[in-house]
């Protein structure tokens, strides 16, 4: 009786193969996994690193522009505000001073000088209470100006004939008229820059000559000081109305109208 043989046939893709496959499926796609999360994390780290650098670079663009700012600042401070009224305020005395300063070369003139001054008894005798009472008693030369009066004698008292202290006394009149205009003006139109070419022009025009240079003139100049001083009263006034500011801008018309000729 013949045996018959079997021979053992192998499995294609048997439990061996396939585990072997399975494996490598796992491995490919922890590595892709892997992959993807390093490129991730490059990509934030690099983003993160875009911004710290723009960060840093804003800072040293405004770290660069504090200076300017800074400096900007400081120019726009020097000239705004108080320092630039005081500033303008000194240049307007320096160029009133400077452009009046050859009248301290004047000498008393034959017309009214004598009369108002070198030859006038009351105003010779300085400030005494016989004084005071003739300036507000007096119509010497048709005109009733009790505070001219005295300001000669107090001009004659320190300078006696000498016509430089005189005629320079009425310039700084002058140039205080020229300082309380352009405060008078900036207040009222908050324009500092017009408001000091207004001023310049009313400090150094021709105009002004005779009452600054004349002696006898010092009504005019002394008048207008009162006036000035009254308007600047009066906007003091109107901020706040009271009694006694009233009082103030009545007061310092009166006196205006003591110094100037009717």
């Amino acid at each position: 009786m013949a045996v018959h043989t079997t021979k053992a046939v192998p499995i294609i893709g048997g439990t061996d193969s396939y585990s072997k496959r399975a494996r490598g499926s796992l491995r490919f796609v922890i590595r892709t996994r892997i992959q993807v999360v390093a490129i991730r994390i490059s990509t934030n780290n690099h983003k993160k690193g875009i911004s710290i650098l723009a960060s840093t670079g804003s800072a040293t663009a405004v770290e660069k522009k504090q200076p300017s700012e800074l400096s900007g600042k400081r120019q726009s401070s020097f000239l705004s505000g108080e320092r630039r009224t005081t500033v303008l305020c000194l240049v307007l005395v320096l160029a009133t001073l400077a452009f009046y300063n050859p009248v301290v070369r004047n000498g008393f003139v034959n017309f009214d000088d004598t009369v108002y001054i070198t030859t006038n008894p009351h105003v010779r005798s300085g400030l005494t209470w016989e004084t005071f009472k003739w300036a507000f008693t007096t119509l010497d030369c048709a005109n009733w100006h009790p505070l001219t009066w005295i300001s000669h004698a107090l001009d004659y008292q320190m300078f006696k004939t000498n016509p430089s202290g005189h005629h320079y006394v009425s310039v700084l009149l002058h140039a205080a008229n020229a300082i309380l205009l352009f405060l008078l003006l900036e207040s009222a139109t908050g324009l500092a820059w017009p408001s000091f070419v207004v001023a310049s022009l009313f400090a150094l025009h021709p105009m002004n000559v005779e009452s600054v240079a004349w002696a006898s003139e010092r009504k005019s100049v002394l008048s207008m000081l009162f006036f000035l001083l009254t308007l600047h009263a009066y906007g003091w006034y109107v901020k706040r109305v009271s009694l006694r500011r009233y009082g103030a801008v009545a007061g310092l018309f009166a006196l205006g109208l003591m110094a100037s000729q009717p």
